[in-house]
């Protein structure tokens, strides 16, 4: 009997002990699973707030904004400013940061613009406006922003020029416009966090727009160079100011580091985009290459727009830039670059390798240890949409970038030679930055700029 009672007796302490076992589970998996939602909510709230924006900083614009532009105290995923457009050319320009200082990666998924109170959906005719990374590349939706990581944008509003406007728009009245940028922000899920990899680095990248060369426009006592497009006293900003994400267009301004030593130097390594290759040999342009034009006149292969030096040393063009071509830089100086071929056929502006008589072939030139050559006016033609040897007044209109530091801008600087030879005149070779902007030409004794075209594999062009 008493057996019977004992393993009773045990049996309920054992249900006890059970029941006991299950309530603390019950209460330890409550406790894990409140933890994990106050985190998770902790984590979101956290991603949501820790994304905004920060240092402004404005740059190379032609009017001075009514109210400049601000972060809200109160809310740092907002940015204000107020401008005034006065007239056609007018702009207002600058860079801002996008940070992440939180411990989550994040995605902007998209930035709001309003204009005078309302969200942008078409702009009037006579305004431009844009919001790019500060390379020019455009912004995408739903973009990764890596914990720690800061991205920056450049922000244009611009009154349009007359010839930039389309056909039959008309220049308005004066614009006062007050804009609002909003970002809108999530946490971003295990699956769409940016990969993070080692990646070779590119010979060019796209300039920051905020580092965009410019000069001032100087009276001419004689010809109308710069007055042509500009009123004297103007900044004139030589590049464009807007760009394509994976697309080239001539003028689109890259900083090359040709000396390998991995600075891109936006002083002294600054190219622009001009064409794709032409091959003189074949008469073909390459597009898997591009061809980039230096921002200055060089002497033995440094930066110098005060020194002039002859194409060739006699009375025959053919012979191509004999005296010319020892300027430009050398394979040791500019160790990371190099010509797609050394030795190029001579042609005139007719794409013709032979003389005005037709009885001398112009012959092979090489470039001897040189990282680069003289641009051709087929490059020039087709990057700026002319006829080299046509001489119309203002042609040079469309690629005002390749009359940085020539008396476009300043009546003490001077032209540079081009590569081609003129069809009409054993003796004449092609220049660029005459007055009148157009491609003039000149004897070869004269003594013009050196300046540097270099050859890039599009593949090695972070656009």
């Amino acid at each position: 009997m008493e057996n019977v009672e004992e393993k009773k007796k045990n049996k309920k302490i054992w249900l006890l002990v059970i029941l006991f076992l299950l309530l603390i589970i019950g209460a330890v998996s409550a406790f894990l699973i409140i933890t994990k939602d106050d985190k998770t909510a902790t984590q979101k709230t956290k991603c949501d707030t820790s994304i905004h924006f920060a240092n402004i900083k404005e740059f190379s614009s032609s009017v001075t904004a009514t109210k400049k532009a601000e972060i809200k105290a109160d809310d740092k995923t907002k940015l204000t400013y107020e401008v005034t457009l006065s007239k056609p050319g007018d702009f207002y320009q600058f860079n801002v940061d996008v940070v992440n200082d939180g411990s989550n990666d994040g995605i902007v998924n998209l930035i709001k613009s309003k204009m005078n109170g309302k969200l942008i959906s078409e702009l009037p005719e006579y305004l431009g406006y844009s919001v790019t990374y500060n390379d020019g590349q455009e912004i995408k939706e739903k973009q990764t922003l890596n914990s720690e990581d800061t991205k920056t944008y450049t922000v244009i509003i611009t009154y349009k020029r007359e010839k930039d406007m389309a056909e039959g728009v008309s220049p308005g009245n004066e614009q006062v416009v007050s804009m609002e940028l909003d970002l809108d922000v999530e946490c971003a899920k295990e699956n769409e966090k940016e990969e993070k990899q080692e990646k070779k680095a590119k010979l060019c990248k796209r300039a920051d727009l905020s580092t965009l060369h410019t000069e001032t426009c100087k009276a001419h006592e004689v010809y109308r160079s710069c007055e042509a497009l500009h009123d004297v006293g103007d900044t004139i900003v030589y590049g464009n100011r807007s760009t394509t994400k994976g697309k080239l267009t001539s003028g689109d301004a890259f900083d090359c580091d040709v000396n390998g030593d991995g600075i891109y130097d936006s002083t002294t390594e600054r190219f622009y985009y001009v064409s794709d290759y032409y091959d003189t040999t074949t008469k073909l342009f390459n597009d898997k290459y591009a061809t980039l034009i230096y921002y200055n006149n060089v002497k033995a292969g440094e930066p110098s727009n005060t020194t002039g030096f002859t194409y060739g040393s006699n009375n025959e063009s053919w012979h191509g830039p004999q005296t010319g071509y020892v300027e430009l830089p050398s394979t040791s100086q500019w160790t990371n670059v190099k010509l797609f071929k050394e030795t190029r056929q001579i042609l005139n502006e007719l794409t013709e390798a032979t003389t005005d008589d037709g009885n001398k072939q112009l012959p092979l030139f090489t470039y001897t240890n040189k990282a680069t050559r003289l641009l051709a006016a087929q490059e020039l033609n087709k990057g700026c949409n002319i006829v080299v040897g046509y001489y119309n007044d203002g042609e040079l209109a469309t690629c005002e970038y390749l009359l940085e530091n020539t008396w476009h801008s300043d009546p003490t600087l001077s032209s540079w030679w081009l590569e081609t030879v003129r069809f009409s005149g054993t003796a004449m070779v092609f220049e660029v930055g005459s007055p009148s902007l157009l491609v003039g030409n000149l004897h070869l004794l004269n003594t013009f700029g050196i300046r540097p075209a270099i050859d890039v594999e599009k593949s090695n062009i972070l656009y």
